[in-house]
């Protein structure tokens, strides 16, 4: 399974072009294996001002809740795991392999790929303008 996380304000919209960039290219690499692409929706737009805690537990709700779901729905046994987060996606996914790790997620499912993009790990500097 692949997680995608999108930044501040962001939508699942955002990542349907890297979804199906994923889906294609996997395939064609791997065409023994199938891969199960999930792009966030619990934190879309305004409600990623409510903080990277509470965005990481809801990331990790859905990622609980889609992994059962391919089991029931789909007869599928999640068995890698990649997560992927695009700027505050990046931190709110680092916050979810935390929770993932705390809950033992991974005692059952090895973790594949973590990968952020345009994502302040180390913070941001704001500089003020005197005009």
């Amino acid at each position: 399974m692949i997680v995608l996380s999108h930044g501040l304000w962001g939508t699942s919209d955002h990542f349907s072009y890297l979804e199906e960039s994923l889906q294609e290219s996997l395939a064609a690499a791997y065409p023994e294996k199938r891969f199960a692409i999930y792009k966030t929706k619990s934190n879309e737009k305004f409600k990623t001002y409510d903080g990277i805690d509470l965005c990481g537990a809801r990331v990790v709700d859905e990622i609980l809740e889609e992994t059962a779901q391919l089991r029931t729905r789909d007869g599928l046994l999640v068995t890698e795991f990649s997560l992927i987060g695009y700027s505050l996606g990046g931190l709110i996914a680092r916050f979810a392999i935390g929770m993932l790790t705390y809950r033992k997620y991974f005692e059952s499912i090895s973790p594949i790929n973590f990968v952020t993009f345009c994502s302040p790990h180390v913070g941001v500097l704001l500089s003020l303008i005197h005009i």
